[in-house]
């Protein structure tokens, strides 16, 4: 396909219909689909880019362009912030000069020639390692869902994360001698109840990854005839405890040092790359951990009490900290389909040097009331259109105070 510079796309016929593939880079199927879901959202990203400065474009078609869906996460949201900004009505100056430092924020934002505020965006992941475990977890399980038997389904349990990358094609193979020497009828008469300890079974391992492969025989009407379709029915991956706020918390403390002598407030525009981040994981990351404390009161009896671990971002044993953060803006999983319907809420740093006034930003925010020590979420009355705030559900965690107890 020809790569054209003005452009995010290639310029060339499409003729893929399919879904994405797992572990596919979010890039190479926006780019690869002819879906006409694709070409129009293609086509709004164009217009996105087209209008951001000249000189700002190089850098962030590279990283869009990227393979790693972080630096094209990240590039994104630069994009998806500038359309925001200027679809509100904000002038964007890009990478600003800061009295004191070299450092150069992303935006200087203003309205009607006054700056407001400060803007820098930033992509959340996992840490590295994470990320390259699961593509070696998805690479290997691409490579089994492409196996085919005619009177054998696999079910798959999967247990741990690959240290190394996983001998694909020896797993498939492996799996494809054992289920050759299967007879299905032999396993119907022999299985007490068909269970899964009565099935045939085969355990792989790997470097840290186990997967453990169930044979079921298919139903003798669909014997011989469904060659077309994966072997593969079901996978089940045993479930990990995942801290989604430790990469919050980190981005947050990581900007919070970069600059020492703004007199404007400064706004963190935050995207996750993972789509199931709760409340309560943003408020972990900004102030402290949630944990219970028991007390056993004169009369008897235990008694819970909710605090927060003086260890957030915005927050710890010493007291606030990184005050020149004057908000997060937080997306979970957002991207070219999710910002259609998601409106992320900007969060006011409590303690900030240089609070913005909420009157300047017009979706919905959380606004810190000192008296009460709790925030207000504020949703606007009738926002633009397009990006209209969407009530957010309170993710089981009720607790609006922001102090640690």
């Amino acid at each position: 396909m020809t790569q054209p510079e003005n452009r995010l796309f290639d310029s060339s016929p499409r003729t893929r219909t399919g879904f994405k593939r797992d572990a596919e880079p979010n890039f190479t199927y926006y780019n690869e689909s002819s879906r006409d879901e694709l070409q129009a959202l293609r086509e709004m990203l164009e217009t996105w880019y087209a209008s951001l400065p000249d000189d700002a474009k190089p850098d962030v078609r590279s990283r869009f362009r990227a393979r790693d869906d972080v630096q094209h996460a990240g590039a994104f949201l630069e994009l998806y912030v500038h359309e925001l900004l200027t679809g509100m009505g904000f002038g964007v100056e890009l990478h600003p000069e800061v009295p004191g430092t070299t450092r150069q924020p992303d935006f200087l934002v203003t309205r009607h020639g006054v700056p407001c505020f400060y803007a820098e965006c930033r992509a959340v992941g996992p840490p590295k390692e994470v990320r390259a475990q699961e593509a070696r977890l998805n690479q290997a399980l691409n490579a089994l869902r492409r196996l085919y038997f005619l009177d054998f389904e696999l079910d798959l349990e999967v247990d741990g994360a690959p240290q190394s990358p996983v001998p694909a094609r020896r797993l498939a193979s492996d799996i494809r001698r054992w289920v050759g020497n299967l007879n299905a009828q032999r396993v119907l008469e022999e299985a007490t109840n068909l269970e899964s300890a009565d099935l045939p079974q085969l355990g792989c391992f790997h470097d840290g990854l186990r997967i453990h492969v169930i044979a079921v025989p298919r139903a003798h009407d669909e014997r011989g005839t469904a060659a077309s379709n994966s072997a593969v029915r079901s996978i089940m991956t045993e479930m990990h405890e995942v801290d989604d706020y430790s990469p919050i918390r980190a981005a947050v403390v990581r900007k919070g040092k970069q600059y020492r002598h703004l007199q404007l407030p400064y706004v963190l525009f935050l995207n996750t790359i993972r789509e199931r981040i709760h409340r309560f994981d943003i408020w972990n990351a900004l102030f402290g951990n949630s944990g219970m404390r028991y007390q056993l009161p004169a009369r008897g009896g235990l008694v819970a009490q909710p605090y927060r671990r003086p260890n957030g971002a915005w927050v710890n044993g010493d007291g606030p900290r990184y005050t020149k953060i004057s908000g997060v803006f937080l997306g979970v999983g957002l991207g070219p389909w999710s910002s259609l319907t998601q409106s992320p809420t900007l969060m006011h740093h409590p303690w900030a040097a240089h609070r913005l006034d909420p009157t300047v930003w017009p979706l919905a925010q959380e606004v810190p009331n000192d008296s009460t020590q709790t925030y207000t979420l504020r949703i606007p009355v009738d926002p633009d259109r397009r990006f209209r705030p969407k009530a957010i559900a309170d993710s089981g965690d009720g607790d609006r105070r922001f102090r640690p107890s």
